[in-house]
C-alpha cells in the first residue's frame, strides 16, 4: 500500500521524501518495525516515541509519523508530520487495514457494571443464528479464538488488526464493552456503531475522571459524538435516566418496570437462578436463567433488547439466554456438594456492584451466613476504600479483609483505608490465598463465601511482580 493511501482524510505536511513510499506494516513500537514499516511516534503518558525514530529508521522503516520537530535530519526516508499523532492513531491503522470497521455491525455496551456480562449474553444470542466477535475485559474473541485482553477496549491500532482479522474471517458482528478510558482517550475514534447501550453508573475510575460529573459526561459521548443507529439506555439507573432525558431522536429505553420499552415482570429471584417475563414490545417471553440476581435481569433484559433491534425472533432470544448459566468471574456459584458450603466468585470492585452482589445473598437469604473476603486495588480511586467497608459491614456476617491487587501501593495502608469505614469485627490476612483458607474454614454446611474483587483474573500484581493467582482455583482447592 502507498503511503499516499494511508493518509488519506489525515491533515498532514510532508517534511520530507515522498507520499509515493511502499508501506507493508504499521506500529507505535519501534521494536516491532522492519522493513517497510511506517513508524508512527506518539507522545505517551510516560514515554516520547519520538525518541526511538532513530530506532525505526535503524531498523528500515519506510516513513515516520511525527506531531513535533525531530532534533536531527533522517535523509532517504518519508517524514509525516500531523497536529496530534495519538490522535491520527485510529485513521492511520483504519486506512491501512482496509476500514475494516465499515464491514461489520458493531454493537458498543458501556456503563460501570454490567458491561461484560452483557456481551456474553449477546453473543450466546447471535450465535443461534452466526459467529460473532467479542471486545472485552476478559478476553478478545474472534469465533473459536481466544486472545488474551490487556485493555477493555484496545488503542485504535490493535483495534483496527481485530477488526481486519475479524472481516477475513467473514464474521459480521463484533460486541464491544466501551470503557470510559477508551472514550476519553479516543480510542474508538471513527467507528460508527450499529447499536450503543448505558447499563448503570457508580463510582468508578475518579482516579483518572476526578469526579462523578466528568465521569458522566465521558460516559455520554458513545451517545452524542458518535453515530449510532440504535440507542438504548437503563431509566432505572439515576445517571441513565438523566443521559435518557437528555438524547433527541430515537432512543429507546429499559428497565424493570412497564415505563420502558424493553422491561421484565413477575421476577423470581432463587437460590439456584431467576424467572421472569420478558416484555419486547407485543412480546412476552418468559426466561429461566441459571444467572443470580437481580442485576442479571438488567443484564439479561438490555442484551435481549440489542438483540431484538437487531432482528432475533423471542425464540432465538429466549434459547440463547438460557444457554448462559453463569459468566466468567461474575457471580460465579460454586458448589461445595459435600461439605454444603457454597461459594461465589465476583469481579465486584466498586462500591456499587459489591452493594448488589451481597444485597442479594442477604435480602433474600439462601444461605446461612455470609463470609465476606475482599480487598482493593492499589493505584486506584483511594474514596472508594471505606465505603466499601461500610458495605461489606452492613450485608456480611464475617469479613476477612486481604491483597486484592496492591500494585505499587502498601498493602497496609490499603487496608487501613477500607477499615476507615469498618464499623464491624473483622480480621486481616494480606495473603489472598490464606484469606480465602481462613474463610472456607470458617464456613460450616449452609454459608455462603463471597471471594469478591478479582473474579476472572488469574493473576496478582504486587510491586512490579505479576504472579498466577485464581480466586476459582483457590476455591476449588478447598471446597469439597
Amino acid at each position: 500500500m502507498k503511503l499516499i493511501d494511508v493518509l488519506n482524510g489525515i491533515d498532514y505536511e510532508i517534511v520530507n521524501g515522498s507520499t509515493d513510499t511502499e508501506i507493508i506494516s504499521i506500529d507505535y513500537d519501534s521494536r516491532k518495525i522492519s522493513r517497510g514499516g511506517l513508524y508512527i511516534a506518539i507522545r505517551w503518558t510516560h514515554v516520547d516515541g519520538h525518541k526511538f525514530v532513530k530506532d525505526a529508521v535503524a531498523r528500515r522503516a519506510s516513513a515516520v509519523v511525527i506531531d513535533r520537530d525531530l532534533n536531527e535530519n533522517f535523509n532517504g526516508i518519508t517524514i509525516v508530520k500531523v497536529k496530534n499523532s495519538y490522535e491520527s492513531l485510529y485513521g492511520l491503522a483504519s486506512n491501512f487495514y482496509g476500514r475494516p470497521a465499515d464491514k461489520l455491525n458493531i454493537i458498543g455496551i458501556t456503563g460501570t457494571n454490567g458491561k461484560t456480562t452483557t456481551t456474553y449474553l449477546l453473543k450466546s444470542i447471535f450465535e443461534e443464528r452466526k459467529r460473532v466477535a467479542v471486545i472485552g475485559t476478559i478476553k478478545y474473541i474472534i469465533a473459536d479464538e481466544e486472545k488474551e485482553a490487556p485493555n477493555t477496549t484496545p488503542d485504535a491500532l490493535v483495534l483496527n488488526r481485530i477488526f481486519s482479522e475479524v472481516a477475513e474471517k467473514g464474521i459480521k458482528t463484533v460486541i464491544m464493552e466501551i470503557s470510559s478510558h477508551s472514550i476519553a482517550l479516543g480510542r474508538v475514534n471513527g467507528i460508527k456503531f450499529n447499536t450503543v447501550a448505558f447499563t448503570n453508573l457508580s463510582r468508578e475510575h475518579l482516579d483518572f475522571h476526578k469526579d462523578m460529573e466528568t465521569y458522566f459526561d465521558v460516559k455520554s459521548k458513545l451517545f452524542t459524538v458518535y453515530p449510532s443507529t440504535n440507542k438504548i439506555v437503563n431509566i432505572d439507573d439515576t445517571y441513565g435516566r438523566r443521559l435518557f432525558e437528555s438524547l433527541k431522536g430515537d432512543i429507546r429505553s429499559y428497565g424493570l418496570n412497564k415505563e420502558a420499552d424493553f422491561y421484565a415482570k413477575e421476577i423470581k429471584i432463587t437460590k439456584n437462578g431467576i424467572e421472569f417475563i420478558l416484555v419486547l414490545k407485543g412480546d412476552e417471553i418468559t426466561i429461566k436463567s441459571k444467572m443470580l440476581g437481580e442485576y442479571n435481569v438488567y443484564n439479561i433484559v438490555l442484551a435481549s433488547s440489542i438483540a431484538y433491534l437487531n432482528g432475533f425472533t423471542p425464540d432465538e432470544i429466549k434459547s440463547g439466554v438460557e444457554k448462559v448459566a453463569f459468566v466468567e468471574g461474575r457471580t460465579e456459584l460454586i458448589k461445595g456438594e459435600e461439605s454444603g458450603i457454597d461459594a461465589i466468585v465476583d469481579y465486584a470492585h466498586t462500591p456499587d456492584a459489591l452493594e448488589r452482589l451481597l444485597m442479594f445473598a442477604h435480602e433474600n437469604r439462601f444461605w446461612n451466613r455470609i463470609i465476606l473476603v475482599f480487598g482493593c486495588g492499589g493505584d486506584r480511586d483511594t474514596e472508594k476504600r471505606p465505603r466499601m467497608g461500610t458495605i461489606a459491614c452492613k450485608y456480611a456476617d464475617y469479613v476477612i479483609l486481604t491483597n486484592d491487587n496492591p500494585r505499587s501501593e502498601s498493602p497496609d495502608k490499603i487496608i487501613s483505608d477500607i477499615e476507615v469505614g469498618i464499623d464491624c469485627d473483622h480480621i486481616v490476612e494480606t495473603d489472598r490465598s490464606k484469606a480465602i483458607e481462613k474463610a472456607v474454614g470458617t464456613a460450616k454446611a449452609g454459608d455462603l463465601v463471597v471471594v469478591a474483587g478479582k473474579g476472572h483474573e488469574n493473576y496478582q500484581i504486587t510491586g512490579n511482580v505479576k504472579r498466577h493467582f485464581s480466586d476459582r482455583e483457590e476455591l476449588l482447592k478447598r471446597l469439597v
